[in-house]
């Protein structure tokens, strides 16, 4: 009877095993993507994007740099995946919408902007339809073309033809246009020397705008700012091309701006081609804004060209140029798009042509448009205009692209 016993549960015990081994084997016919949650948001995701966004949370984030280090390219196609290695991934919220970037030109504290704000408020400097589009973007981004520093003015600087200043009292005004992010790599930032420059980074700081292109350190300044909206990354760079003192540039221990050139005794350009590279392994988009041009010439120049083809080659998707204090025009090169030179936005009492460039990037397509909004400076205050004469001037200057008479770009060769 025990040995019946024993026989039965022998015969059950094989039996079972069996079909253990017959689920298994089905199991194995399957597909591996069954195991494995393969994110398609980027072409790079990185380990820190495999949670996903809390919707509940602010969607709007700025930080200093990329979060991650650059993933390693593959030199072949993977022919299996680890069981045991997730795959990192990306979740972008399902119900997110399409968000914005704008930019504007060079932007100066002025006195006579600063008049017009204390008999105005913030529409005695811009007109309402401007100031809406402003402080509508998700993210502003400005070239902050003056030092603001309460220290006495014989700090100035003798050696500079005009000198770009304001008092850390009118800063506020360029908060109030819903600047998020300031460009500082230009060629005022030094007026008042190194302590006008640092308290520029202070006073910014103070209001919490992160500043681009500059900083205390060669490190700092060399990096970008990342804006992150819905697990969507875009990096931001900046750099001077028009530096006429060495003492400017950045250093390993002093402060200064990122350098456009490519300078022997400095890395500027190298670790700015160096980190646009590792922007591009991980984020969405790339943005560079190069302080370069000749000042009121309307046609971008040969080295202008060849500093935005380089960047672009690097990594970047859009350039925003400055310094021309005048608009010049558009180029697309090769899946990139300049804008040599947005010109003056809110800078000294001549009359200018000017615009806002906006971005509109689109989570669920991973994609952008660009459009523009024509505007004019005059009288220390910027206004909108409805006719066609902003786009007309920049599309005769451009290469092969074009603004619509709705405002959008479009490419044209």
């Amino acid at each position: 009877m025990k040995r019946r016993n024993i026989s039965k549960i022998l015969i059950i015990v094989l039996v079972a095993a069996l079909v253990l081994c017959g689920c298994g084997k089905s199991s194995d016919s399957g597909s591996s993507s069954d195991k494995f949650s393969i994110g398609t948001a980027t072409p790079k995701p990185t380990e820190n994007e495999s949670v996903p966004l809390d919707p509940t949370k602010a969607p709007a984030e700025v930080t200093s740099e990329p979060s991650s280090e650059p993933t390693s390219e593959p030199t072949s196609e993977p022919t299996s995946v680890p069981t045991d290695t997730p795959i990192p991934t990306r979740t972008i919220d399902p119900n997110a919408k399409p968000f914005t970037i704008s930019f504007v030109g060079d932007v100066l504290m002025s006195y006579g902007l600063c008049n017009n704000y204390a008999k105005g408020g913030i529409l005695g400097v811009v007109s309402q339809k401007v100031l809406d589009k402003m402080t509508s973007a998700d993210f502003m981004v400005a070239n902050h073309e003056y030092c603001c520093t309460d220290i006495d003015k014989s700090n100035a600087v003798t050696y500079q033809t005009y000198i770009e200043h304001a008092t850390t009292d009118k800063e506020h005004i360029f908060a109030e246009l819903g600047i998020d992010v300031a460009g500082f790599a230009n060629n005022h930032g030094y007026d008042y020397g190194p302590q006008g420059f640092l308290d520029t980074l202070d006073i910014l700081t103070k209001y919490n705008i992160p500043y681009v292109g500059a900083g205390r350190n060669s490190e700092e300044s060399n990096k970008p700012v990342i804006i992150e909206k819905y697990g969507i990354k875009i990096a931001i760079f900046a750099a001077n091309g028009v530096i006429t003192h060495k003492d400017w540039i950045s250093g390993p221990d002093k402060p200064g701006m990122n350098s456009l050139w490519d300078l022997p005794q400095y890395d500027s350009y190298a670790k700015t081609i160096e980190n646009i590279k590792k922007a591009s392994e991980e984020c969405d988009l790339v943005i560079g804004m190069p302080h370069f041009g000749d000042e009121m010439h309307y046609d971008m120049n040969a080295v202008q060209k060849q500093y935005a083809h380089a960047w672009i080659d690097a990594g970047c998707d859009i350039i925003i140029g400055s310094h021309p204090h005048v608009l010049q025009g558009m180029e697309y090169y090769k899946d990139g798009v300049i804008f040599y030179s947005l010109g003056n936005f809110l800078f000294e009492g001549h009359r200018r042509e000017t615009c806002i460039v906006t971005i509109t990037y689109d989570p669920q397509k991973l994609s952008y448009d660009i459009s523009v909004m024509p505007c004019l400076a005059h009288s220390y205050r910027t206004d909108d205009v409805s006719d066609n004469s902003v786009f007309d001037l920049m599309n005769k200057h451009s290469i092969n692209a074009k603004i619509q008479p709705d405002g959008t770009l479009v490419r044209t060769d």
